[in-house]
């Protein structure tokens, strides 16, 4: 399932669980209808989707990235306009200084070079967004 195709079954989800918490939702375009029963086997069937949305997500998780992949990742110096208080590694937490080289992923968050690519043979996911690395 695409990441497009997880948000629509997450808000769908959440919007109805809103409603039957005695929120003011409007589900009319929704696949939950007024009807008791068809609500009920839609939440099943949304929960299904859930649980192996998750189930997905997870493998991708324990998965490492590509070596190949890791290698391609763009390296950059950050300038002398780009402020050290404002950057910092998600993973070790260092403050970035300008005139130092990070690596940047595809979703264009920045990291030490050692940092990301340890990051990435365990998990192929971004730490912070969790954009997703090509897989073994």
């Amino acid at each position: 399932m695409d990441i497009e195709g997880n948000a629509v079954i997450k808000e769908e989800a959440t919007r109805f669980f809103i409603q039957l918490l005695g929120g003011n939702v409007d589900t009319s375009n929704s696949e939950a209808r007024r009807n008791p029963l068809e609500s009920f086997l839609w939440l099943g069937s949304m929960t299904k989707k859930l649980l192996r949305w998750d189930e997905e997500e997870e493998i991708a998780s324990i998965r490492s990235a590509t070596k190949s992949s890791i290698e391609v990742l763009k390296k950059v110096t950050l300038k002398l306009d780009d402020s050290c208080s404002k950057r910092e590694c998600a993973i070790c937490l260092e403050t970035f200084c300008a005139g130092l080289e990070v690596t940047r992923m595809p979703c264009s968050h920045m990291f030490h070079g050692n940092c990301i690519a340890r990051w990435l043979e365990k998990s192929s996911l971004c730490p912070l967004c969790r954009f997703a690395m090509p897989v073994h």
